[in-house]
């Protein structure tokens, strides 16, 4: 069960925002270029889903520094999940996109 979890919070749900914030700012934004809709959703997608887990790490009391032990994992995770998760994603998400605009 703690498998499936882990599978879900750490793939699933970078997955599933990545997917939203890029057809958002598609369907908001039709002038919007490739280049800022992943710059602007990639990071997103990667870090929102880790922050319930660093604010965990970060209130702990058995760790000796938690807030840097937290802004540490939080980066490498969100670094992690950006390039193998989220940026796939994006990618695959914006790959007929037209020069100055979408098309669905």
């Amino acid at each position: 069960m703690s498998a499936l979890l882990i599978l879900a919070w750490f793939i699933v749900a970078p997955a599933v925002l990545t997917r939203t914030l890029v057809r958002r700012f598609m369907s908001g934004n039709p002038a919007a270029s490739r280049g800022w809709i992943l710059r602007t959703s990639v990071p997103a997608g990667a870090i929102v889903p880790l922050l319930p887990l660093a604010a965990i790490v970060a209130l702990s009391n058995d760790i000796y520094n938690p807030w840097l032990i937290a802004v540490m994992a939080t980066a490498i995770g969100a670094l992690l999940a950006g390039v193998l998760v989220c940026l796939p994603v994006a990618l695959a998400m914006t790959r007929h996109m037209r020069r100055h605009g979408t098309t669905f």
